[in-house]
């Protein structure tokens, strides 16, 4: 049966109708505005979707019945599968898109609570709607650096924003003392363990700046927080030549006059992709040779390059449109990230005039202190991107509710409150710029349109965010200035073969249990006697809320002694 509303003459009254009816009945309605009858929208049952986004239409046996397949997905425990993935130097998407692929499922029917990073072993819990265990695990034979384990099916999928956090295990190794770096090793390991112990202590009590890491702003000659801002001035050309840039010395034709670069295979791949697709405009060749995990990169040059391969194609200067082919989660990573600069600008700012002080016209949340005492209800949780972030809102007209715009609002303080003692750093926040925060009723607040009107900021107006173009039309956030680590655990380990396992995997913890034994697993240039000389090295394990750095974290308990490992990568296949 259909159901018909009534007119409803306001677009972004329909929009809003249509958005509350997808999420009521979680997409099992679906929705229609009527030509026929302008205004008014029709409601009916949506048809089942298979993997892949297909429609789930009975198969016929031989015996001619219609049948399902021998289990229902509520006999099973619901239509989405969950299974925990664990992988080692591979992107999150880059794992999931192969997955997907194998499956021909969209991979709009997967779902994940955050990514996570590419260098190092990773572990998190992914879903996939209609997809059962037996389709699955056969694909793990191809698996090359990941695993799959722990399935089980659910009535409901996972949605980015529900990861509270992330559990870190690092590894500092060749750790000493920047007073007495050649002493011997038992002088050496008191002393580094005294250290140790005394700048957790503080790093417990103190925290560290909240700061943004520089992975946020990306690894190209072109950070993500530049094509962010050329978004943001409407110079959507120069966003997507942006994206699609490159270092001229990253060509394989130049890797080849000059090799033994250490450089990553993928990298050369994408340049010399990028080169071939400018060249030729065969975006059908140019997304084959583009390495998968370069995702923006893959859609833009597929989209552009639509109908006639690109030559002449009507599409080849629709900017907004290529664009918008990416994924809304990498999309919105580029005006975030713009965000995220001007936020890290303006808190060292800050920092420098204030320090850890409580000033008049400091930000906090609103309703916070009083929810820490159980007298106000919780709000809404917000809604996060793949990286974590608070998803910044577009105009209303593309579907998003205002109901969905909802989250934590702040204010400022008063003389009387910011010498009370009642607050303290803690309790700070700064706002990512957009058109509905506020800023500190201080010099901090006019320092944001210092920044953001100077040549880094891009000449833009903190108090003008709003654009024609929906994602760029940006409504803020809140960050805190501070955090502090939860879980904090350090042990001091000695080690003598370089690059020596120190802390065991899910996966060799998994096999060991397996096979019985209390033993580790034996890795390749474990258990060797320590011997006077031998290297130190600190193992770390701390938990950090979502959107924060281990990298900031870390660069505050080594007051920045930390040096990042650069491993040497291999230039062939």
């Amino acid at each position: 049966p259909i159901v018909q509303s009534e007119v409803i003459p306001e677009k972004s009254k329909r929009t809003e109708a249509h958005s509350a009816i997808r999420e009521i009945f979680l997409s099992k309605l679906e929705t229609l505005t009527l030509q026929e009858v302008p205004g008014a929208i029709s409601i009916r049952a949506a048809p089942p979707q298979r993997a892949g986004g297909r429609t789930d239409v009975p198969t016929r046996s031989r015996g001619g019945k219609n049948h399902k397949g021998p289990t229902s997905w509520t006999e099973l425990g619901g239509e989405y599968l969950h299974f925990t993935l664990h992988k080692e130097n591979k992107d999150t998407m880059e794992v999931l898109h192969f997955i997907a692929s194998q499956l021909k499922l969209n991979i709009r029917n997967v779902g994940f609570a955050g990514t996570k990073d590419r260098r190092g072993v990773t572990v998190q819990r992914v879903s996939m709607y209609r997809v059962r265990k037996e389709q699955l695990l056969p694909i793990t034979r191809m698996a090359r650096n990941w695993h799959i384990g722990d399935l089980t099916h659910s009535n409901r999928g996972l949605e980015l924003g529900e990861l509270r956090g992330n559990e870190f295990h690092l590894t500092l190794r060749d750790c000493h003392l920047a007073s007495s770096p050649s002493q011997a090793l038992s002088d050496r390991l008191p002393a580094i363990r005294s250290a140790v112990e005394s700048a957790t202590a503080k790093f417990r009590e103190k925290g560290f700046v909240n700061y943004y890491g520089l992975q946020r702003f990306g690894t190209f000659s072109t950070g993500t927080h530049a094509v962010g801002r050329l978004i943001l001035q409407n110079n959507l050309e120069g966003a997507v030549d942006a994206i699609l840039s490159y270092q001229d010395h990253l060509l394989p034709s130049a890797q080849a006059a000059n090799p033994g670069h250490n450089i990553p295979q993928d990298d050369i791949d994408r340049a010399g992709a990028i080169e071939y697709w400018r060249k030729t405009g065969d975006s059908r060749e140019a997304c084959r040779r583009l390495p998968r995990r370069f995702q923006a990169e893959n859609s833009i040059i597929a989209f552009l390059g639509a109908k006639g391969n690109g030559k002449g194609s009507a599409q080849t200067k629709d900017w907004q449109g290529a664009l918008m082919s990416i994924q809304r989660g990498l999309r919105l990573m580029y005006v975030h990230a713009y965000q995220s600069l001007i936020w890290n600008l303006v808190a060292g700012r800050r920092l420098r005039l204030f320090g850890g002080r409580v000033v008049e016209g400091d930000l906090v949340v609103v309703g916070e202190k009083e929810k820490a005492t159980g007298t106000v209800q919780e709000t809404e949780t917000e809604k996060i991107d793949q990286d974590g972030e608070v998803i910044i809102k577009p105009l209303n007209e593309d579907g998003i509710s205002l109901a969905e715009e909802r989250f934590v609002r702040a204010r400022p303080l008063s003389k009387a409150e910011a010498e009370s003692g009642r607050y303290d750093v803690f309790d700070l926040v700064l706002p990512q710029p957009g058109w509905d925060v506020v800023y500190p009723a201080n010099e901090i607040g006019e320092h944001y349109k210092e920044v953001m009107v100077s040549e880094i900021g891009g000449g833009l107006d903190p108090h003008d965010m709003r654009r024609t173009f929906k994602d760029a039309s940006l409504s803020g956030s809140y960050r805190k200035i501070m955090a502090r680590p939860g879980g904090l655990d350090v042990e001091v380990k000695t080690y003598g073969v370089e690059g020596e396992q120190l802390v065991e995997t899910d996966v060799e913890r998994v096999v060991r249990l397996e096979m019985g034994g209390e033993e580790k697993v034996e890795v390749e240039g474990k258990a060797k006697e320590v011997k006077e000389g031998d290297k130190i090295a600190v193992v770390l394990k701390m938990q950090l809320g979502s959107s924060q750095y281990a990298t900031m974290a870390l660069r505050e308990l080594t007051k920045g002694g930390a040096v990042a490992y650069k491993p040497e990568y291999s230039t062939v296949r």
